[in-house]
C-alpha cells in the first residue's frame, strides 16, 4: 500500500493547520498508509494532557487517540529545542531523527505539509 506523509509544523491551537493535518491523516486510511510527522511547533500535537481552555478548538490529543492505523512520528530536534520529553507525549508516538524523517518522506507516495 502506498504511503502518504502528512507533516504538521504549526502548534495545534490558534490556527487550523494541525486540525487539518489530523483530518487528512484520518481520511487517508482507506486508500493510503497514513504517516503523521510532527516537526517544529507541530510536536505539541502529540503532547499528553492538552488543555484547550476556551479556544473553541477540538482537543486534538483525543482525536489522535482514535487512530489505530496511522503511524505518528515526532522530530527529536524539535523536542529538544522546545524542552519536551518523551514522557510528555501520548502513547504510541515514536521519536525519530533527521535521517529517519528523510527516509519516510523519500519513501512516501505523496507528502502534505500543514
Amino acid at each position: 500500500m502506498d504511503a502518504v506523509t502528512i507533516i504538521s509544523r504549526k502548534p495545534p491551537y490558534g490556527l487550523i493547520n494541525a486540525a487539518e493535518a489530523v483530518r487528512h491523516a484520518l481520511g487517508a486510511g482507506d486508500d493510503f498508509k497514513a504517516i503523521l510527522l510532527l516537526i517544529d511547533g507541530g510536536i505539541f500535537l502529540a503532547k499528553r494532557a492538552q488543555d484547550i481552555g476556551k479556544t473553541g478548538f477540538s482537543n486534538l490529543e483525543e482525536s489522535l487517540g482514535l487512530v489505530e492505523d496511522i503511524e505518528i512520528f515526532v522530530d527529536r530536534d524539535s523536542m529538544i529545542s522546545r524542552e519536551l520529553k518523551e514522557e510528555d507525549l501520548i502513547e504510541g508516538v515514536k521519536v525519530i531523527g533527521k535521517d529517519d524523517i528523510r527516509n519516510i518522506i523519500k519513501k512516501s507516495h505523496s507528502t502534505m505539509i500543514f
